[in-house]
């Protein structure tokens, strides 16, 4: 689940441009999102907290604060500065939708729908929001109503990859693995570099007993992302089925260098 910032081109401007005092509200606000794109979230607070102890009602400021504060995992905080924005802004749905990813990072489902569900009420073609309510549907195990969701976001945007990648999971998820491969392929037809809808391709195509187009669909993952654990373990699986066991193992001992100790490639997220 992603957080969504004010800006998607962040102004970088000079850390030393300006005395600290002259500053204004906005440039503030600036510098806080040039650390953000740096990662440095506690920088990016320090500014942000200038922004908004400048101009109190600074509703942007607000909710890049909360999500400085969540990607540091503090969602007190964050939470805080989500609802300070919609005080300010009642209509804001992307503070409603950043509040509801923030819930949705600890787990709380019940509180995600809720703002998912306020963020799409104020904006019905609000695509992200659709797709991280899917999410936390499919998650509890919801998978019909998780289509549903990108269904809504797939008609607000055809080409929204994510959208088609997750109904790929859903529909995997409940069993209908043709359906799920339709979705990944069109993931896959509007970026080609998606790594996890490869592996997930494979792993269905896996299941099917397809082999050697799992294989196809696993050395696609790698070649995207060499370093894809769960996709040189499953790539592993596949090439101990089919008898070629010394590859097997360099590619399970390739996954455990990457860290995946244990059998099994997890969940599809």
């Amino acid at each position: 689940m992603k957080m969504v910032w004010i800006s998607g081109i962040l102004l970088l401007v000079s850390l030393m441009s300006a005395a600290s005092s002259q500053q204004t509200a906005e440039e503030w606000f600036d510098e806080g999102l040039a650390f953000a794109d740096l990662s440095n979230y506690t920088e990016a607070i320090l500014c942000f907290d200038e922004a908004t102890r400048i101009e109190l009602n600074y509703v942007d400021a607000w909710n890049d604060k909360g999500n400085a504060y969540a990607e540091l995992g503090n969602y007190t905080e964050a939470h805080r500065c989500y609802d300070e924005a919609i005080r300010i802004k009642p209509d804001f749905a992307m503070a409603w939708y950043n509040k509801g990813v923030a819930y949705g990072e600890l787990g709380n489902y019940t509180e995600a729908f809720k703002y998912y569900d306020e963020a799409t009420r104020i904006d019905p073609d609000y695509a992200d929001a659709w797709i991280n309510k899917g999410v936390a549907y499919r998650v509890q195990g919801y998978n019909a109503e998780a289509i549903r969701c990108y269904d809504e976001a797939i008609r607000i945007n055809p080409d929204e990859a994510d959208a088609w990648y997750n109904k790929g999971n859903a529909y995997s998820d409940m069993g209908n693995l043709t359906e799920a491969i339709r979705c990944y392929n069109e993931a896959i037809r509007i970026n080609p570099d998606y790594a996890d809808a490869w592996n997930n391709k494979g792993l269905d195509h896996s299941d099917m007993d397809n082999y050697t187009e799992a294989l196809r669909c696993y050395n696609e993952a790698i070649r995207i992302n060499p370093d894809y654990a769960v996709a040189w373990y499953t790539k592993g699986e596949v090439l101990r089925a089919i008898g070629q066991d010394a590859e097997a193992d360099a590619a399970n001992a390739r996954a455990r260098e990457l860290g995946m100790g244990a059998p099994g490639a997890g969940p599809q997220l």
